[in-house]
C-alpha cells in the first residue's frame, strides 16, 4: 500500500513536471511576441500587460488542469507518451483559444 501510494505521488510528480516545463517554454517563446501584439490591439501598455499576463496563466493552467485530470496508467513507456500527449493537447486547446481571442481583435485588411 505504501508502494502504491508513494508511486502515485511521482506519477502526479512527474505529470505536473512535464505538463509546466511543456507549458512555461511556450510561454517563454510566446511571451514579447504576444504582448506586442496585445499593445497594438489594446491602445494601452497596462491593457496588454494585464492579457499577456493573462494568456500566460489560462497558457500554464488548462494543460495542467487537462493532463492531472485524466487517469494515466500502464508502463513507464506509455506514461511518459499519454503524459506528454495531454499535456500537448491542453497547449494546443489553450493556444488555439488564445489566437482565436486575439485574432478576432484584430482590425480586418481588405485583401
Amino acid at each position: 500500500m505504501v508502494a502504491h501510494e508513494a508511486s502515485s505521488l511521482v506519477d502526479v510528480a512527474t505529470v505536473v513536471g512535464v505538463t509546466a516545463f511543456l507549458a512555461v517554454f511556450v510561454i517563454a517563446l510566446l511571451w514579447r511576441p504576444l504582448e506586442r501584439l496585445l499593445t497594438e490591439v489594446c491602445g494601452t501598455e497596462d491593457r496588454a500587460n494585464f492579457w499577456t499576463i493573462y494568456s500566460a496563466l489560462f497558457l500554464f493552467l488548462l494543460p495542467l488542469l487537462v493532463a492531472t485530470a485524466t487517469p494515466i496508467e500502464g508502463d513507464v513507456g506509455r506514461f511518459v507518451r499519454l503524459t506528454i500527449f495531454f499535456s500537448d493537447l491542453g497547449i494546443a486547446v489553450a493556444l488555439f483559444a488564445v489566437g482565436y481571442a486575439v485574432w478576432s481583435r484584430l482590425p480586418k485588411t481588405k485583401a
